[in-house]
Order: C-alpha cells, then structure tokens, then sequence
C-alpha cells in the first residue's frame, strides 16, 4: 500500500484500519491525503470484534478523507451508522477511554477474518474457530452447539498443527495456539453445558 499510494497508478485505497488495528496512522494515511488517493477503512469493526458501532465509526471519522467500509448483517445496522455519521464526530472524553480500554482487552491478538488462512488441507474452518470470541459473545447458545454452525466450528478438531495457515497470515497470528485455545473453551463452555461434550 505504501507503494502503491504514490505510483499515481490508483485513486484509492483499502487498507485495514480501526481503533485497534489503526498501523495505517502513522504512515499510509497521511501518505493518501498528500497524494490525494482515496482512503477506504476496510474492517472498521476488526472482523466483529468491535461491537461498539458509535465508537468504530466515530474514530474513523477523525480522519480527514478516511471513508470506512462497515459489513452489515441487518438494515437496523446502516440505520445506525447513518446517524453516528450524521451526529457529532468528535470522541469525548469518555469515549476515548472507552476505547483505551477495549484496546486493553483485544490487544492485537485476533483475527480480522481476511480469510488468506485458508482453505485448511485438514478442512478446518480456520477464520471461523479463530472467530468463536466473537460468535459467542454475539449468538446463543444453541447456534453455536447445533446444526450447520456446529459442525463447522468442530472442524477444529481437526487440526494437527502444521502451521500452512500461520505462513499465510498477514497479522502474523499464532493460529495453532489460539485454535487450540479457542476450541478447549468452546468444549468446555457449551458442549459440555449442552450435554455434548
């Protein structure tokens, strides 16, 4: 992206970048304005991580010439960021501390769901079992131990460790560790509250 911004060859950009994921600072986005290339926030939210949409958009919007790129499940959704664009765009005081301190809790540890992690040659699900974090702090139970979701988070067992997905990761994540991790909370926590374990 550094490169590409001053080749004159594009108009825009589409970089990860959020308040926690936020390395495109320092750098690429002053690199944009003074090239005047475009810059679209991609992952505003770090891959769902960031459930607060008043504090994901508003940091965004304290950048000049940064347009984020929010994914959305539900109209409700769009509906919200429309009037978070619309209302005041400076953090407060209490909101910036709201964001220190989910930095605090996500650290940079997790995955953004950019999916080069895949596919898995054990047919591990990888993006979605690096993901269970955020799918049980957002869904219920049931979802989560039944049906199509189940099975597709309990590919992680498949795992044997080789690492091809660690290789592709552009955050440099410890995959293996944290599908391992991951998959002994997802055990211990709803299958064997299920009944399933």
């Amino acid at each position: 992206a550094l490169e590409a911004v001053p080749s004159g060859l594009f108009e825009t950009v589409q970089f990860p970048f959020n308040f926690v994921a936020n390395e495109a600072v320092e750098k690429l986005v002053p690199l944009a304005m003074e090239h005047d290339v475009g810059f679209i926030a991609m992952k505003p939210f770090g891959g769902g991580m960031l459930g607060n949409a008043n504090l994901a958009i508003k940091y965004l919007l304290q950048f000049d010439g940064v347009v984020p790129n929010p994914g959305i499940e539900k109209t409700h959704e769009i509906e919200e960021i429309i009037t978070i664009v619309h209302g005041p765009r400076e953090l407060t005081t209490v909101e910036w501390e709201q964001i220190a301190r989910i930095r605090a809790e996500v650290g940079v540890r997790f995955c953004r769901r950019c999916g080069y992690c895949e596919p898995c040659p054990e047919g591990v699900r990888v993006s979605l079992v690096m993901n269970l974090p955020s799918a049980w702090k957002r869904m219920p139970a049931e979802r989560l131990t039944t049906g199509n979701l189940a099975a597709a988070i309990q590919t992680g067992r498949n795992c044997i460790e080789c690492g091809e997905c660690e290789e592709q990761c552009p955050y440099l994540l410890p995959i293996r560790e944290m599908i391992a991790e991951n998959m002994a909370i997802y055990e211990r926590e709803f299958l064997a509250a299920e009944g399933m374990g």
